[in-house]
């Protein structure tokens, strides 16, 4: 009879309702997607589950028949696209926000909807694809030209016989060319969503907010620009260390700029936590002192 109640209450319908779609997305993800996208859907969804966690009190949870019935057909429509699918599709890259909104949309209709702004905004960021928009923004920027001339001044500056000519860095032996997918933009683009999952996760004052951005494209810049360096070096130095840097192989720079970034945040949050208390400390002295 306990049984029969629990699963009468629709709260509990919508809580395993999502995190079934939750386990989907990550499990489809996990075999068929890149590794760091792997990674990225994890804490972005983590992200969305602990602020829905931090507001649940507050959140109106009332939705109309019409709402109702339009959530549960994106779930379907979701559902019925991920049986189709055969490896990875850029369809995963949209799936959580679909599956929030028809949540959304279950649960609290679509008046309520803004109550999951920032919910939302996560998954948005989310559903940017990355390996779709490296070549215009490298057309427009010219990142891998730019790159040449950073990785050929690292390599002049430690000795090396070199000359950057737009995407290839020229060497005594030979020249390598930097094609758009080694210009490191992929990364750069991932840094800049992890950026803003933080910056919405975590409220810090505005100048520090640009901060975090800027920051993260200069880091994932510089260490990609010493990874062409190396690579270089290697090229026609040692053919089987640079086919191993060349590969897979190479994430562990992509790993090292998050890294970074990582401990960069973390500093954020310390001097944020060190000035609030200075503050409440300020406070206090105030409120003595006026007794």
């Amino acid at each position: 009879m306990n049984l029969l109640k629990l699963l009468q209450k629709p709260k509990l319908w919508l809580l395993g309702i999502a995190v079934s779609l939750i386990g989907i997305h990550l499990s489809l993800v996990g075999k068929t997607a890149p590794t760091f996208f792997l990674g990225t859907s994890i804490l972005f969804w983590l992200s969305v589950v602990s602020r829905l966690w931090e507001k649940r009190r507050t959140l109106s949870l009332n939705s109309g028949v019409f709402s109702r019935f339009f959530g549960m057909t994106l779930i379907i429509l979701v559902i019925v696209k991920i049986l189709s699918l055969n490896g990875y599709d850029p369809f995963l890259r949209i799936f959580p926000l679909i599956s929030a909104l028809g949540l959304g949309l279950i649960a609290s209709g679509i008046k309520k909807l803004k109550q999951y702004c920032q919910e939302f905004i996560l998954l948005i960021v989310l559903a940017v694809p990355p390996e779709l928009i490296t070549d215009p923004i490298n057309q427009l920027i010219g990142v891998s030209s730019l790159t040449g001339k950073f990785s050929s001044f690292v390599l002049w500056y430690l000795g090396y016989e070199v000359l950057a000519d737009g995407d290839f860095i020229i060497q005594p032996k030979g020249k390598i060319w930097i094609s758009p997918e080694c210009a490191g933009l992929t990364t750069l683009l991932w840094l800049l969503q992890l950026s803003a999952l933080f910056l919405i996760v975590f409220p810090l004052e505005f100048g520090k907010k640009i901060l975090v951005p800027i920051v993260a494209v200069i880091t994932g810049f510089a260490i990609n620009g010493l990874r062409i360096a190396y690579l270089a070096v290697l090229a026609f130095s040692d053919r089987e260390a640079f086919n191993y840097w060349h590969s897979q192989n190479s994430q562990i720079f992509s790993l090292l700029s998050v890294l970074l970034i990582g401990i960069f945040c973390l500093w954020l949050i310390k001097q944020e936590e060190s000035e609030d208390g200075e503050d409440d400390a300020k406070d206090a002295g105030t409120q003595r002192h006026g007794e």
